[in-house]
């Protein structure tokens, strides 16, 4: 898993029910309950094990 942070606000549009850029506190308004702020998490390999 690889950290990163919150992506700046590229001030375009998106299709209902996404975002455009990756910004932790418009997805918690979006989804309507508290996520962590500030960074998110991005796979980095996967095992499907």
């Amino acid at each position: 898993m690889r950290i990163k942070p919150g992506e700046p606000e590229i001030g375009r549009d998106a299709p209902e029910g996404q975002l455009a850029s990756i910004e932790p506190d418009e997805i918690e308004d979006q989804v309507g309950y508290s996520v962590m702020g500030g960074a998110y998490g991005e796979m980095s390999s996967e095992s499907p094990q």
